[in-house]
């Protein structure tokens, strides 16, 4: 039994370790890149129970399994390395005086009735921005009273999963609601007037793969996900001036997926170098991934970031406070971009593209 247990986790290791390097937008494979902390975890503890289990294996087969384990383990502890407090900070602490802008963003789970927790929360934490991810109406009823000091809102309540709301107490600039990649998902664009300076915000949401969309039964690739992403960040790389997005990304942050959109836009990511911030999934504790983030241009510096309480939801609220100083560009810097990342850019545009195309085929033709 045990043989067999050893046997079988090693092969979940190399699978959890292999899959994830192929650049395929299948669910069954993009939902491995979210475990890379888990297989890391496994393999380790594989390793040592192999290291005191070797004679029950043939010499060979059993230095393979061990190598196998190794290898494994260190793979994966690459891919989170920069998620640790042993890398480089990317984002520098904040200094001076210059103007703050704080963010707070907060799947808050459609079916979650718990909503005094959230509003105690934002009452503590007095945010700047607000985002509210999976909104319908009835959580639309019960923000309302955040309207009395954040009266600058975008609110596009969804029965779906994926409405999206903001709530602001600084002004917003041209702000619109956007369906980029699916007629059922909407993001938010708009400027947000900080000081004397304006701050481009966008809210994202876009589908998880491995989960059906509505009035369909089959798991969705990750397609529309990865082109929703592509487009924000190709916008985000012409824009001159400070950016800030933030949202359910439904990716982790070391996914190929996540870091092609970090080197597209030149965002910044202020968890490098401090901590993975898990935010989900907030009733498991041992499924846990990075999947609610905020990125940020290079010429803003942090005070703080800090995952909030559970507020009912199967995510955590996360907070960042940022701090405007255009002179920190020339000290900190985005991974720069990969000769492979506009055409893998372009192609996973083509893909959606195809993908939305086949389905009003299929719309028609029913």
């Amino acid at each position: 039994m045990l043989k067999a247990l050893l046997i079988a986790g090693s092969v979940v290791v190399l699978l959890g370790t292999v899959l994830p390097l192929f650049r395929t937008d299948a669910w069954w494979v993009r939902v491995f890149d979210f475990s890379h902390l888990q297989i890391a975890i496994l393999g380790l503890l594989l390793a040592i129970a192999l290291v005191f289990s070797r004679g029950m294996f043939p010499p060979t087969f059993g230095w393979t399994l061990l190598a196998v384990a190794g290898l494994c383990v260190a793979a994966n502890f690459c891919w989170i390395f920069p998620y640790t407090r042993l890398a480089s900070k990317q984002v520098l602490p904040a200094k001076g005086n210059q103007e703050m802008v704080s963010v707070l963003a907060a799947n808050v789970l459609q079916g979650n009735r718990n909503a005094k927790t959230l509003l105690d929360i934002i009452r503590e934490t007095n945010p700047d921005l607000i985002l509210i991810t999976e909104a319908d109406e009835r959580w639309t009823r019960e923000l309302q009273s955040l309207t009395n000091e954040y009266r600058h809102t975008l609110l596009h309540p969804l029965e779906n999963t994926y409405g999206i709301s903001l709530y602001s107490r600084l002004p917003l600039v041209n702000p619109e609601v956007r369906f980029l990649t699916d007629r059922g998902v909407p993001s938010i664009r708009t400027g947000v007037r900080c000081g004397g300076q304006e701050v481009l915000f966008y809210g994202v949401h876009p589908r998880p793969p491995g989960r059906p969309a509505e009035n369909d039964h089959e798991p969705m690739d990750s397609t529309q996900r990865d082109a929703e992403l592509v487009l924000v960040a190709k916008e985000i790389q012409k824009v001159k001036g400070p950016v800030i997005v933030a949202g359910d990304f439904n990716d982790v942050a070391w996914s190929h997926t996540s870091r092609m959109f970090r080197r597209i836009s030149r965002l910044l990511d202020p968890r490098v170098g401090r901590g993975f911030f898990n935010t989900y999934h907030a009733r498991i504790p041992i499924l846990r991934f990075p999947l609610d983030h905020l990125f940020h241009s290079d010429d803003f510096t942090l005070v703080k970031i800090e995952r909030l309480k559970k507020i009912g939801s199967d995510h955590f609220p996360i907070l960042a406070v940022l701090r405007l100083e255009p002179g920190a560009a020339a000290e900190q810097e985005a991974p720069p971009k990969k000769p492979s990342d506009e055409r893998e850019a372009v192609e996973s545009v083509q893909r959606n593209r195809e993908h939305e195309a086949e389905d009003g085929a299929a719309v028609a033709k029913h």
